[in-house]
């Protein structure tokens, strides 16, 4: 699986831009600043993409104030875009937005169905491209800093980890710890499935703070299950796995029966449902998460156990600041991309002077109403 990355990238409007914009109409005109988009992508997927990298999104405008036709968003850095930078009006309650397709090194991959971008996300994913799909995305728009606003862009291979949930969860798989030799035990052989688990951070760039957790995890035996069969949740990982430490860890815990039931993914097993991991909300994940899973299967004469123990590891989205698209780089302090010198607006990821009977607006030389 690739590391989730979680991608970051400031759109540029000049203050200089509004000021000329408003000069130019004339006083009997009526002139607001517009809310400048920022993308924030969040790339789930399994394996590379057949297409290449993402490069930006383009989609349309519908019933909005002062704007008609198509827009663009870079999601990488120097990203050429096909159509002027998405941008609203700030008071515009109604304007609708949807992504109709998304640039690629190889090439415009088209949405089925063009992607609403609302205040919650989409109950299914959009699939880009195809036959065969390319990759399934879902998208949100909040609220960010002032005069921004910014478009959540969630991808993947795999149409169910195109979703809400932000945060990778890696179970490791079959530790095995047997009972000492003189008292064999058969152990447990469980496997995880983790991808019912749906654990969110806030919606800010830079904050890795879980806010929820839904949904459960599922574990599937094909041996069978036994009755004498247990388990043991740990808000952490052990100091190691011997056999000592784990039986210790198992016996300190909360033990937790296991049901026989038929598992979403074939086979007979048991679930551990989300209100086992609320202990996660509030936590940071600036740094990794482990929860231990430990299962027992207990000799009922003897008394001795043999366990099994999977780790489950939460990792937060890592964000990822590319330069800005005009290539003039991020002024630190803010976070915002530096805008172009006074008269100058931008052209092919660079800065270049603006005609006579142009200003600036929206980061481009642009002819005034």
């Amino acid at each position: 699986m690739n590391p989730q990355k979680y991608y970051v990238l400031p759109n540029v409007l000049a203050l200089a831009a509004a000021v000329s914009m408003q000069a130019a109409c004339g006083d009997g005109d009526t002139y607001s600043e517009p809310l400048r988009a920022s993308a924030v992508i969040v790339d789930r997927t399994t394996h590379a993409l057949t297409n290449g990298e993402l490069l930006s999104l383009n989609g349309t405008y519908t019933g909005c104030q002062s704007r008609t036709g198509n827009w663009s968003l870079a999601v990488a850095q120097n990203a050429v875009l096909t159509n002027a930078s998405l941008s609203i009006v700030a008071d515009d309650a109604v304007c609708a937005l949807s992504v109709t397709g998304a640039v690629t090194t190889g090439g415009l991959v088209v949405a089925t169905p063009p992607l609403l971008v609302g205040s919650n996300f989409q109950a299914n994913p959009s699939a880009f491209g195809g036959p065969p799909v390319v990759f399934y995305a879902n998208a949100q728009r909040v609220g960010g800093a002032p005069n921004t606003f910014t478009l959540f862009f969630v991808y993947s291979d795999d149409p169910s980890r195109a979703n809400t949930d932000n945060v990778a969860i890696t179970p490791t798989q079959g530790l095995s710890v047997a009972t000492p030799q003189a008292f064999p035990v058969l152990n447990p052989t469980y496997t995880m499935q983790a991808s019912n688990l749906l654990v969110e951070t806030e919606f800010a760039p830079t904050n890795n703070v879980i806010a929820s957790v839904s949904g459960e995890v599922w574990l599937t035996n094909q041996q069978g299950l036994s009755e004498l069969e247990d388990y043991v949740l740990l808000g952490e990982p052990l100091s190691d796995y011997e056999y000592g430490t784990v039986h210790a860890a198992y016996q300190a815990g909360v033990k937790q029966a296991i049901n026989n039931v038929q598992t979403p993914f074939g086979g007979p097993g048991f679930s551990i449902p989300s209100q086992s991991f609320q202990s996660l909300v509030g936590l940071s994940l600036a740094a990794p998460v482990v929860y231990t899973l430990i299962i027992a299967r207990t000799e009922p004469v003897v008394g001795f156990a043999s366990y099994q123990t999977i780790n489950i590891t939460f990792d937060g989205p890592t964000v990822v600041t590319p330069m800005c698209a005009n290539g003039t780089g991020l002024d630190e302090p803010s976070n915002t991309c530096l805008a172009c010198p006074p008269n100058e607006g931008t052209l092919d990821n660079s800065c270049v002077p603006c005609g006579p009977n142009e200003v600036v607006f929206e980061g481009l030389c642009t002819v005034p109403p």
